[in-house]
């Protein structure tokens, strides 16, 4: 477990105590970091003012009684932020060959101003009460090959506010479970410049979070997701029913929530979700190559009806081309239901957007005079 810190023209960080050593202003090079009893001194773990600071292969390892008072463990300002092949993990009990998940209840990066780099990082067996990285008027962000796995969250993974432009590839998680009424994986909020996903799996979240349980899009004006894999919960299908009052062919959840968003979304599955693939309300959506699969709310007596997309208050969607899944055929059911918007492409031409009855078979009987 090392920490190598880079620092170009600038105080580090104020005094801080990690487990038995102190990290000062005055530190450079390579040093033995073990998370265990908090740090003493300072609002965040980790404090820089201005330059650039570099963490390579360094290894956060939090007892499953870490308690801190802190803000955040990683919160520079106004800085160049660089994080490579780090990890975030649970101390591992060797006698019992088990992990003890850690409460971890603050932001392990929250960045204003500045830019960041995270590569090449993992996180997993933590419980965690506030979101992973938090990005609030930041200029760039890049995250790049992070898995998220096998941990418990009360807030979103990610949230990014009034940021610049973010790039996110091969972003991963599985194994999440959302406690309480949930947050999104993901929040974007107030977002002008472009916010890219490219080639990232995003699933495997057991919550009650209603709308955009992987991700909620709001106020973002130029959003692309390319080569992308959402994936709801397939263990929720078997426990779900058309409960008393709940409409057939309207629904209220989502895997991606779209408000008052643009959004164009290439190559990318949206699957396995019986709570729906997408919500729009307002704002404008472009699919190129999508696919649908088996988002099946599993409704006594209609195995076939799917939940795909809903949208709402005046929103835009064109579907311009599929690439599988629900609505591939010529004229067969898109379950894309229309709620006050402006359909285009493949969605128009249709003789419903949502379902389309097919005749399966013919049996005729014989009159006996």
């Amino acid at each position: 477990m090392s920490l190598m810190l880079i620092v170009e023209e600038s105080v580090i960080c104020e005094e801080i105590n990690l487990e038995e050593m102190s990290l000062s202003s005055k530190s450079r090079g390579l040093c033995e970091v073990k998370v265990k009893t908090g740090i003493e001194k300072t609002k965040d773990a980790l404090v820089t003012t201005t330059g650039t600071v570099s963490l390579v292969r360094m290894s956060f390892v939090f007892d499953s009684n870490f308690i801190s008072s802190h803000e955040s463990l990683i919160s520079p300002e106004g800085m160049i932020l660089e994080i490579m092949n780090c990890s975030f993990d649970s101390k591992q009990l060797m006698e019992e060959e088990k992990v003890a998940f850690a409460y971890v209840q603050f932001h392990i990066i929250k960045m204003d101003n500045g830019e960041l780099q995270l590569d090449g990082c993992t996180i997993s067996n933590l419980i965690l009460h506030k979101s992973i990285l938090y990005l609030s008027s930041s200029l760039l962000s890049t995250v790049d090959s992070i898995t998220i796995c096998n941990s418990t969250i009360s807030h979103s993974l990610i949230e990014i506010i009034e940021c610049g432009q973010l790039k996110m590839d091969r972003f991963n998680t599985e194994n999440i479970s959302v406690e309480g009424n949930g947050e999104s994986l993901i929040s974007c909020l107030s977002m002008k410049k472009t916010i890219q996903l490219t080639n990232c799996t995003i699933g495997g979240v057991s919550s009650n979070t209603a709308k955009g349980k992987l991700i909620k899009l709001e106020n973002c004006t130029d959003v692309k997701m390319d080569s992308c894999i959402f994936n709801g919960n397939s263990k929720e299908r078997n426990e779900k029913n058309l409960n008393e009052g709940e409409e057939m062919c309207r629904w209220s959840g989502s895997l991606v929530d779209v408000v008052k968003s643009s959004l164009i979304m290439k190559v990318s599955t949206l699957s396995n979700s019986p709570d729906g693939g997408v919500t729009m309300s307002g704002g404008n959506v472009i699919i190129v190559k999508g696919e649908f699969i088996n988002n099946n709310p599993s409704i006594e007596g209609y195995s076939s009806v799917r939940r795909n997309i809903i949208c709402t208050d005046s929103g835009t969607l064109n579907v311009m081309s599929l690439k599988g899944g629900d609505g591939l055929k010529d004229n067969t059911s898109l379950w894309m239901l229309n709620e006050g918007c402006s359909f285009e492409g493949i969605v128009s031409e249709r003789d419903s957007s949502f379902f389309i009855p097919v005749l399966e078979s013919i049996e005729a009987k014989e009159e006996i005079d």
